[in-house]
């Protein structure tokens, strides 16, 4: 019990008697013997000064958000990826490490090209480039991005950048064993100009060396519909232009697992930032979809997609990044906007 000025009284013992201690909060009277709680909790703790602390249980943390966990702590915005897993597999952020793969592709500061480091990369269809500035206005516009624009025409036409061929890019994968496979990839975009609904999106990683976009018939396809092994954010044209989470098993069948609060794509919208981790010899890959709002990368959600949905990537294939927008049933003219694309192979 309290005296009501600060000092606190255990109820036995009279005045003078050695039962009567006082245990001031301002700490000017130390505690004499062990404090014991009987079970019970501390409660909004701010700090413990001084002196060591010993433990004779496991501290246990709290539960996050199992995708945060994959991809690192969340530290203002910015993905910290892990140097060291628990598991003792390498960080995609080691790269003292030979044995591991990196790509990284970015405007380059005097061109409107694409910068591609360790990879060749193709455009989509018959794409233009025009190169922007670096401008301090936000997150996105301080990096040399990159508008990918298609050909103004009546017919079908896509937008983006493709693996030159197969095998001629550095190459990801799950992997099949201790210590082999697993990346980490992450790519900031916004569709410039979209076609509206019935349009097409593909950004991620997959085995199709083509594009995405086309190749089955002379008009357009969705990128669903084709046979690969991949992981990506994607809208197909008949998704009414809200995208979601494409796995693919090379069965030219596409899970597609839904985005919470993911927003329409629409022409100029603000930029989106999405993550791809899986470590060595994985059986999931998680995800995380962030979108630039008021100048600040905000979660608009995340989650991990298991290798027991119905179509999830081979841990033996190879997959290469790719980023395409196309025009799908609208028939007109598409752009998107490439900030970067940074990939990294775990081994």
């Amino acid at each position: 019990m309290s005296d009501g000025g600060g000092i606190i009284v255990p109820p036995g013992g009279g005045g003078g008697s050695s039962g009567t201690t006082f245990l001031r909060r301002d700490g000017t009277l130390p505690m004499l013997g062990n404090l014991d709680m009987g079970g019970m909790s501390i409660i909004d703790l701010a700090a413990i000064t001084a002196g060591s602390i010993v433990l004779d249980s496991t501290i246990v943390p709290p539960n996050p958000v199992a995708a945060d966990v994959a991809l690192g702590a969340v530290n203002d915005g910015y993905i910290i990826p892990y140097a060291l897993q628990s598991d003792g597999y390498k960080s995609m952020m080691q790269d003292a490490l030979w044995g591991n793969v990196g790509s990284y592709l970015i405007g380059t500061p005097s061109a409107t090209t694409m910068q591609f480091q360790y990879d060749s990369f193709g455009l989509g269809d018959t794409s233009t480039q025009a190169g922007f500035a670096p401008a301090i206005t936000n997150d996105f516009t301080r990096f040399k991005r990159i508008d990918v624009t298609s050909a103004a025409s009546s017919i079908w036409r896509s937008a983006g950048y493709i693996p030159s061929a197969a095998g001629t890019n550095t190459n990801y994968w799950l992997g099949n064993a201790a210590n082999l496979g697993g990346f980490f990839f992450a790519c900031a975009f916004s569709p410039k100009t979209w076609g509206g609904n019935g349009s097409n999106l593909f950004v991620g990683l997959t085995s199709f060396t083509g594009n995405i976009m086309t190749g089955l018939t002379a008009n357009q396809t969705d990128p669903s519909v084709h046979a690969y092994h991949g992981i990506g954010i994607g809208c197909d044209s008949t998704d009414s232009s809200v995208p979601s989470i494409f796995t693919s098993d090379g069965t030219s069948v596409t899970t597609k697992t839904a985005i919470g609060g993911a927003p329409a794509l629409a022409s100029g919208m603000n930029p989106l930032r999405i993550y791809f981790y899986a470590s060595q010899n994985a059986t999931s890959i998680a995800w995380r979809l962030d979108q630039l709002t008021s100048g600040v990368w905000t979660l608009i959600n995340s989650g991990t997609v298991l290798n027991s949905v119905a179509h999830f990537p081979s841990n033996t294939t190879y997959m290469q990044a790719q980023v395409a927008i196309g025009s799908g049933t609208t028939v007109s003219q598409v752009a998107i906007s490439v900030g970067r694309i940074y990939i990294y192979g775990l081994g």
